[in-house]
């Protein structure tokens, strides 16, 4: 199972895992994804623009359909792979990251600009297809078909899923000498229950910096850590038995008193003992990484030559509306 927390390696198109328990065994997830190429070659993409009505420049629109997979060469796949049996000797597999608790989601990094928009909520893995549709104001066009066929970003998106993985595992070992801390308790003025129940953290942080109970913790988290902590509260605790003694005044509500005393079979036992554990736990983490659609050739883009028509008889003034994205309305002078 995928280790998040301990990366083998990064590169520009791929981040590498561990596996859980077995050292030559590897997990990558792709940094990106980009328009999904078919099996002859072409891209998972096409647009139109569409032109209703000449009388009325914003009632036109173009129609976007994408499709969006992780990038992930097999050249680079080879390079990883080489490098890891490398630096870990002998043969590695390398696998890809199964989104065990989410499948992934496509969703627009962008908004406020679109008509419409669907993003496929649900997919397969990170190594198919994900696909969105969205219509934009013919306004914005051609200004966003030129985006789109140009080296910049046109449209960016974000694929997010979950996968199970493994925390790290750690041990822990907790040393302590009953008669040394039998010692430090009866140095203290009275050993009441209150006593026990509102300080034994703060004592046990004391046994624990003056050497009477060591802690030796390897890995983990701080949560993790608590939780050796108050097992080091519970093992002082034992020192002490708890007992009901009459009150002296018979008559009294209450009747009786809640004490503590120390235990003396501890006491008399000047021996140290230990106490070893292992924890290993599981988390759903989310995950998620950039899509980009850019660098798409003109021969995609299906009538936006209406569209750059639409332009010729801009003043500025609404040159700049366009420019920001404003619907605006043709200029009527002459």
């Amino acid at each position: 199972m995928l280790l998040f927390h301990e990366v083998a390696k990064t590169t520009n198109y791929m981040t590498v895992y561990r596996d859980s328990d077995d050292m030559k065994l590897f997990y990558y997830i792709p940094q990106f994804a980009e328009v999904a190429k078919r099996n002859d070659g072409k891209l998972a993409f096409g647009a139109a623009f569409f032109e209703k009505n000449p009388n009325d420049p914003n009632d036109g629109f173009s129609l976007y359909n994408l499709g969006v997979r992780g990038v992930y060469p097999s050249m680079e796949l080879a390079r990883v792979k080489t490098e890891l049996e490398a630096q870990y000797g002998g043969p590695v597999a390398l696998q890809p990251v199964n989104p065990s608790v989410s499948t992934p989601s496509l969703s627009p990094i962008t908004d406020g600009i679109y008509r419409s928009i669907k993003c496929q909520l649900n997919g397969g893995n990170l190594y198919t297809d994900l696909a969105a549709s969205f219509t934009l104001d013919e306004s914005l066009e051609p200004t966003f078909s030129e985006l789109m066929k140009s080296g910049g970003v046109g449209w960016a998106g974000a694929i997010t899923y979950k996968v199970l993985t493994k925390r790290t595992t750690f041990h822990f070992k907790i040393t302590a000498n009953w008669h040394r801390v039998q010692e430090h308790f009866r140095a203290q003025v009275s050993v009441k229950y209150w006593f026990v129940s509102a300080n034994i953290s703060y004592e046990t942080q004391k046994l624990i910096q003056n050497g009477t109970i060591k802690i030796v913790i390897d890995g983990g988290s701080p949560s993790e850590r608590e939780k050796v902590m108050s097992i080091a509260e519970k093992i002082a605790a034992r020192l002490f038995v708890p007992s009901l003694e009459m009150n002296p005044l018979p008559d009294h509500p209450t009747g009786s008193a809640l004490c503590v005393s120390l235990n003396y079979s501890k006491i008399e036992e000047d021996k140290t003992e230990e106490w070893e554990g292992t924890y290993s736990d599981y988390e759903e983490k989310e995950l998620g990484m950039a899509a980009y659609v850019r660098d798409i050739p003109e021969s995609y883009f299906v009538n936006f030559d209406k569209a750059k028509s639409f332009l010729v008889d801009l003043d500025i003034a609404d040159t700049h509306s366009l420019l920001l994205g404003k619907p605006f309305v043709k200029s009527t002078k002459s």
